[in-house]
């Protein structure tokens, strides 16, 4: 029974996606469509998986085994993840027509036009820091972590700071390409380096495949396929995606078919590309709280953002961020810090804050951002709607809170030109 359920919910989202791609291909680009790809990927497709490859063996993971042999939690999880998509094409998409976008695209935000120096800097910044870092040769490695090093408080600040300048830095990045109208051949080679130097000295996947996914997003909303090339242009960057993470598990994490087993390649496979078995753990904790607690109190995890950049010398007691809770979850332990944190999102963050009502939450927020942020009518904001409705759901956010709070910012300042309504 399971094994259908799980078929016919994998199906289904595949349908949206469907529905998706054919409003992207007559030209609407509402945030929603491209989160409903982003949904499929990361909770439908291992759905899939499941069916016609097999469920992956987290023996390292008891939380992850636990959950996935309940019978109640995978029915919820099906349901809950299939109705999402309903929820989402009723609530998160734009009713504005912009009949004159083309036009949009280069005359609001006039003060960035004026400010390209400081968005010059901004792009060069990782390199400059690096060169005053206390332990610069640290970053010679590509995906090295601060696990993997022995760094002083100092040293380990100082990352912080850099690592926040890498997300400035790809920012800027794009938004010198939507400020330039033509994508001259000089252009592209004067910028593309150094966002793969940010990319590098970041280490993190998450902000290459980001990358990876905004310039095809921004090739996109720049015209730049036609009709038929949209399909395929997704299939390609898709390619190229897949591409970079199996090359940063063999390189970085020596993880590959050649090095190791098949079933330690697809569970490493399914654990970075799959946000179903933190969804399904949480709804286990849910129903059995007797075996597993995730937070030590409901909104434990978003008093953490409320004080996020408050140190901790100031508050010894500070909630730590919700991925510490669910890694220690994971393991059977209670709250503690490992080194390491298991990458969440906000679906099952949401769930463990609000209980039942998390249900409808999760899937909320994301939507109010795509139906808040399109409504402004303007390139740069919609590529930034985009990027932060779509990381809610893949990644926690403090991996980029910066770029939500710029969005935050952005949203409320800026006043969208009137423009028609639909009906």
């Amino acid at each position: 029974m399971i094994e259908v359920l799980s078929l016919l919910t994998g199906l289904w989202l595949g349908f949206w996606v469907l529905q998706a791609i054919i409003q992207i291909y007559h030209g609407r680009f509402d945030s929603i469509f491209f989160l409903l790809i982003v949904l499929f990927i990361f909770n439908g497709l291992p759905l899939l998986l499941d069916i016609f490859v097999g469920r992956p063996e987290y023996l390292k993971f008891p939380g992850y085994e636990l959950s996935q042999q309940d019978t109640s939690t995978a029915v919820i999880y099906c349901i809950y993840i299939s109705v999402i998509p309903i929820f989402w094409w009723i609530v998160g998409r734009n009713r504005v027509t912009n009949t004159n976008y083309k036009n949009n695209i280069y005359q609001p935000f006039k003060v960035l036009r004026r400010s390209k120096l400081i968005l010059y800097l901004l792009l060069i910044a990782p390199l400059i820091l690096v060169l005053f870092s206390p332990n610069p040769s640290i970053y010679l490695i590509y995906g090295w972590t601060t696990s993997d090093a022995n760094l002083s408080a100092e040293a380990l600040g100082y990352y912080n700071i850099v690592s926040l300048f890498t997300l400035l830095s790809l920012l800027s990045a794009f938004i010198l390409f939507t400020l330039t109208e033509k994508f001259r051949l000089s252009f592209l080679l004067l910028i593309i380096p150094w966002m793969l130097i940010a990319i590098w000295i970041n280490g993190k996947r998450t902000l290459g495949a980001l990358t990876i996914v905004g310039l095809w997003y921004l090739l996109l909303r720049r015209g730049k396929f036609v009709k038929f090339d949209i399909v395929v242009s997704m299939l390609f960057f898709a390619g190229i995606l897949y591409f970079y993470s199996v090359l940063y598990q063999d390189t970085v994490r020596d993880i590959s078919t050649s090095s190791t087993d098949f079933q330690t390649v697809y569970q490493n496979f399914r654990v970075d590309f799959g946000r179903d078995s933190r969804v399904k753990m949480t709804i286990f904790a849910e129903l059995y709280p007797d075996q597993m607690q995730i937070l030590e109190y409901r909104g434990e995890s978003l008093l953490f953002y409320a004080t996020m950049y408050v140190p901790r010398t100031l508050w010894p007691d500070k909630p730590y961020p919700y991925a510490t809770y669910f890694t220690s979850a994971l393991f059977l332990l209670p709250p503690r810090l490992l080194g390491w944190a298991m990458t969440t999102s906000w679906l099952e963050e949401a769930i463990a804050n609000f209980s039942w009502f998390g249900l409808i939450l999760g899937p909320l927020l994301p939507a109010m951002i795509c139906r808040i942020g399109d409504s402004k009518r303007n390139f740069i904001v919609g590529t930034l709607t985009m990027i932060v409705s779509s990381l809610f759901i893949v990644v926690h956010l403090v991996a980029f809170a910066p770029i939500f709070i710029l969005w935050i910012i952005i949203v409320a300042w800026y006043r969208p030109p009137t423009m028609s309504t639909e009906n």
